[in-house]
């Protein structure tokens, strides 16, 4: 005698021929369930990122260029320059050795050309550097004589974006790398040579001045020679 029960319907079903057999429920997939957190963490970096943004617009005092950099600025600022500058550039090499005549004639050449935002003597303490935003660098300063003479050689060529620093690609290779040397001897720059740039300041350009000079004093009116004694002024006319 078996023991063997009849099959149910259903299982009469599942076992019938060609029939599908029936697969248990799934749970549902792990990303389904990472999508609400993921849309949160969107949301709440979003509100962080305003809420800075707006922060940071109230201390710096809007997009006023007289405003001080704040230091996130200027971190932000030195970390996309460094970020702009190619490495092959960092690591090409001047090949001018510093002379005194290429010297002078490169700081001839700074001050036509760059003196007028980065000062004779590269404080960049000018009207037009300290109302720049960012400001210029202090050349002699660390931030700049710890650049390598190829990122020198790069910013000066191709400028720097977002900034007041223009390119001068017209300059030849040659002439930027001599006014990288003359970068270079800005820290130990003596006074005689900067009294000899400022024969190369521009001075004006039309219709203001660009760097400041010293006024010629007016001329001194005519004095008219005092009347002989005993002498009338003539009348009109000429009659006496």
């Amino acid at each position: 005698m078996s023991d063997a029960r009849p099959p149910r319907g259903d299982d009469r079903r599942n076992s019938a021929p060609g029939a599908k057999p029936k697969s248990p429920a799934q749970p549902p997939p792990p990303t389904s369930r990472r999508v609400p957190w993921i849309v949160a963490i969107v949301v709440v970096g979003l509100a962080v990122l305003v809420g800075g943004f707006l922060l940071w617009l109230g201390s710096a005092g809007g997009f006023s260029a007289r405003a001080k950099p704040t230091g996130i600025e200027a971190f932000l600022a030195r970390a996309m320059r460094s970020l702009a500058l190619p490495s092959r550039a960092s690591h090409r090499k001047n090949p001018y050795p510093p002379a005194s005549a290429a010297l002078a004639a490169a700081g001839e050449h700074f001050a036509a050309q760059c003196a007028i935002c980065h000062n004779n003597n590269g404080d960049g303490k000018t009207m037009f550097g300290e109302n720049l935003y960012p400001h210029p660098p202090d050349l002699r300063g660390f931030t700049t004589q710890d650049k390598s003479d190829g990122d020198l050689y790069y910013t000066i060529r191709n400028g720097i974006r977002l900034s007041g620093m223009p390119a001068f690609p017209e300059d030849s290779p040659r002439q930027t790398w001599e006014l990288v040397n003359f970068i270079r001897h800005l820290p130990k720059i003596t006074p005689q040579e900067l009294r000899q740039m400022r024969k190369y300041n521009p001075t004006t350009i039309f219709p203001e001045p660009l760097m400041p000079q010293s006024k010629p004093a007016a001329p001194a009116p005519a004095r008219m020679p005092p009347a002989h004694p005993g002498s009338s002024a003539p009348s009109r006319g000429g009659k006496r």
